[in-house]
Parts: C-alpha cells; structure tokens; sequence
C-alpha cells in the first residue's frame, strides 16, 4: 500500500502509532539467538545486542513473528523440531515437531520484457544521472517516479476452464531492468512479472549449525512436479498472449526477454528453471493444523505441545495464498491479536446486535421509512456490516442451517431463498411481528405510495438479520468455550470487549 507516496508499512500501521506507550519496549538492531524454556514452558528469550553482549528476558508468553525462514530457524535453535535433525547437531530436544522447517512454499516469479518505441517508460529511473530529480519531486509533492511502487496493474487469472479459482498472477511494470545477465533490454521497455499460484513442490528450512547468525539452509524444490512444469509453460504463453493484445501494438518495439527463439515447452521451462527468482512470498514452515507435521493451534495460535508459546507470521499458512501473502499475514496478526486478547466472535458479535438494535429503532420511529434514513442498504452495508465479515459468515451459516431445519434440506440454500427470505422464517424471528399483520400491510401500501417499496424490504432484511445475529451469539458461544481455558480467557476480558474492538498487536 502507497499512502501519500511511501509505503505504508507494518511498521508505520501498528508500530508507530503506539511507540510512546509505557507497556511498549522495542528494541532495535538485535537478534534473537533462543527462547527459553523450564521444561515445556517458554520462559522468555535471549538476544545478542549490538555489541555482541547477550541479554534475557523473562516472559509470561513469547509470541515468535520472525517469518518463514526465522521462525523455525529460532525454534529449531531452541530445541523445537525434529528431534533427529536436532541431536545430530548437539541441541537438546525440546518438543519433537517434525514439521518445524518444513512445507515451505513460495510463487516462483520471472519476467518477460519488451523494447518500448516511444519514450514513455521509467527509463529515468536507471540513470543515476535523474535520482536528484526524482528525490527533489518526491520530498516536494510525493509525486513522481518515486512515489511509486514500480508495478502499475495486474490481474490473476484461471490458466484453464478447468481451474476452480486463480493460478496465474501478472503485473506489468513500466520499465525494464536486467534480471537475465544475457539479456537486457537497452533503451525504453516494459516487464510482465508472471507468477504461478498453485504448486505441488514443498522445500524445506534447516538449521546447518547451533550459530544463530548463520543462514539456515533453504531449500525450495521449485519445478518439482511435472505439473509445475507444464503450468510455467502454460503461464508463459498466457502472458505473451497478453502483451501481443492490440493494445500493446504501438508500443512494442519486440520480446527481448526470453526472445522469440524460445518457443517449446521445453525450452521455455528451461529458461524459467536458469532465471526465476523468489516471488518472496514463503510460507507454511510453521503450519497451522492437526496432525503430525502440524506445530501450530489455529484456534489458539500456540505450539503444539509448548506452554507460553504462540507463532504469529506468513509460517503459519497451512498452504500459500494465491496472491501476495502481505494482507493475509496482517489478517492473521489481527485474528490473532483478537484470539489473545480475547475479543472473540462474540465480541464482535454482541458490538453487531447493539448497532442493529439501535438502527431498528430508528427505523421503527419512522413510519414512513424515508428512503434517506440511515438504516437504508448502503449505510446498513458500509457502516454496520462491513466490519463484521466473519460474524455475517457465521450468520449466513445459522440461517442455511435454519433453512434447512424447516424445509428437510440436506443441501445449502438455493438462489431463490437466498435472495429472498420467505415468511414462514420470519415468522420465526423475533420481533418481526412489527412488519406483520395490519401493521406490515399498511406499511407496505405506504411505502409503495411514496415509492419506497425497496426499502421496507430491506428493512425486513435487517430484522432477519437480528434473529441471525442471535443465533450466531449461541454458536459462537458453543465453538468458543470448546476447553475451559478458552472460556475462562474469554469471561476475563469479556468487560474490556463489550465496547471496544482492538486491532493489531
């Protein structure tokens, strides 16, 4: 994301805002060498400061967010891995967890690249000769070729009719560099990135030594599987497919890279196999799940088998995303910072049925249902629903089962009750009689007199949606208290949530 001309990272959202507080101590340009542990229990950590001196810190709860390759370096180093692997390196075992280290995935990225005929393209950018202007225009107005993060459009796309959902990624920069040493574009050009999405290749992170400052050894098995080879080839020719589209024609000055004399298969996995890079998208080395290659809870964030310990990062992905992993990463921070803070789906849930009763109200003191009112469908979908994604999945969950409870359905709803919720579940809803009887008829015929028939229908819908609420509140309180901790963390911090939602860490 690109505010006002500069990144805006992690750092700058989460970070910054909160630096000045009391309980907040961050320590720069150290690195952690272990955790601590009393048995199974994480006691805290050990960092090496700038001077080389070690320091501990004693902890309540050690909360590891190194990333894909840190994070199971650090827990390997500390004892947390597979036991094998590690005694063989002299480290006492901890907790054996084969999966620490292992089912890294990444996108594999290369780019094909074009001459450019006119002079149009961030050529500039090249020339050191052009940085002062280009400094001068971003520090003056936050314009420029640097206020830019290089990559000006994309898209994903279905490689086949066959695939379910998106695996291929391209974005189109408006400009070339060297990344094939045999082959540059000289003079103006542009660059696709392709990325395939869905791989079947699984690498590996492993701890080569007990030194924390060595590099772990990373192996990514890219080009593993004979259907990753066959989807690069197929990737390719959707790309130069893309830039040979009318559009491009009176800027293509030609394909430099990898140049029309690759044209197989064969030769294209080849190229791909010599030049691509990282798409620096690693995940999955510390993944979420049951089972025995699975070290961390999804429902609590905690390693298996460990006390006071919980992995917060990209490793935790029980299987890469098809797209960027920097939004997913910051959407797990912030479920987990909700999981342990304790601002749980109930939470969320109680803070929705608030809103929606005082809309009600509001609607109920309006007998003429004003097509301006505030509870009318792009309020009701922006300013109340939209924060509360996961709680309207859960709602939607409730009202299929509903459905399906009355009408001896083993299948989800269909189009039609989707679209429009039928009587007989309203009249199971509480508090709808307001709309029902003589009541609802006279409203109705008001509205279609003052041409606000639409409305009342949403109105209905915001009523069904209370009674949906309420039921999400009895599930989320049934999968919530699944042990006595959980339900216990929950009463704790029940009186801090009620009015507030906390996002980050």
């Amino acid at each position: 994301m690109i505010s006002r001309g500069r990144r805006f990272s992690a750092a700058r959202a989460y970070v910054h805002p909160v630096k000045s507080r009391r309980n907040l101590d961050v320590r720069y340009r150290v690195l952690v060498t272990k955790i601590d542990f009393e048995g199974t229990r994480a006691t805290g950590v050990t960092y090496r400061g700038t001077n080389g001196a070690e320091h501990r810190v004693r902890a309540a709860e050690v909360i590891l967010c190194g990333g894909a390759f840190n994070s199971p370096q650090v827990l390997q180093l500390s004892g947390v891995g597979d036991a094998d692997q590690l005694k063989a390196l002299d480290i006492a075992p901890v907790q054996h967890l084969p999966g620490v280290g292992a089912n890294l995935e990444d996108h594999l990225a290369v780019q094909l690249q074009h001459a450019c005929t006119q002079p149009i393209s961030m050529l500039g950018t090249k020339s050191k000769l052009d940085w002062p202007r280009i400094g001068l225009q971003w520090l003056v107005g936050r314009r420029g070729d640097g206020a830019t993060n290089l990559f000006e459009a994309g898209g994903f796309i279905r490689s086949t009719d066959e695939a379910q959902y998106p695996d291929v990624m391209v974005v189109l920069a408006p400009f070339a560099r060297q990344f094939d040493p045999d082959k540059q574009v000289e003079g103006p050009g542009y660059l696709m990135c392709v990325d395939t999405l869905v791989t079947e290749g699984r690498g590996t992170v492993k701890i080569a030594s007990t030194d924390p400052t060595a590099y772990p050894k990373i192996q990514f098995n890219y080009l593993e599987s004979e259907r990753d080879r066959r989807d690069w080839a197929t990737a390719l020719r959707i790309g130069r497919a893309i830039l040979d589209q009318p559009a491009f024609r009176e800027f293509d000055g030609r394909e430099v890279v990898p140049g029309p004399e690759i044209q197989t298969d064969e030769e294209l996995v080849d190229w791909v196999a010599r030049t691509g890079q990282t798409g620096l998208h690693p995940t999955s080395t510390c993944r979420m799940g049951d089972g025995e290659m699975a070290v961390v809870d999804p429902m609590s964030m905690r390693v298996h088998g460990i006390d006071g310990l919980r992995v917060v990062d990209g490793s935790v992905f029980p299987s890469c995303t098809n797209a960027s992993t920097y939004s997913p990463v910051m959407m797990v921070a912030e479920k987990s910072a909700d999981v342990i803070l304790g601002n749980t789906t109930r939470a969320s849930a109680s803070i929705l049925r608030r809103r929606l009763t005082s809309a009600l109200r509001r609607l109920r003191r309006r007998p003429d249902l004003d097509g301006a009112h505030p509870v009318g469908g792009a309020a009701v979908r922006g300013g109340l629903l939209r924060p509360h994604g996961e709680l309207l999945g859960t709602a939607l969950a409730a009202n299929a089962s509903h459905h399906r409870e009355r009408h001896g359905q083993d299948g989800p709803l269909d189009q039609q009750h989707d679209a429009e919720l039928d009587d007989d579940d309203l009249d199971e809803a509480p508090g709808v009689h307001v709309l029902r009887g003589d009541q609802r008829h006279q409203t109705e015929r008001h509205q279609q007199e003052q041409g606000g028939q639409q409305l009342a229908q949403r109105a209905r819908r915001l009523l069904f949606l209370e009674y949906l609420v309420q039921k999400a509140l009895a599930r989320a309180d049934e999968n919530l208290c699944h042990d006595e901790r959980d339900c216990g963390t929950e009463r704790e911090h029940e009186h801090v949530t009620a009015d507030v939602t906390v996002h980050g860490t």
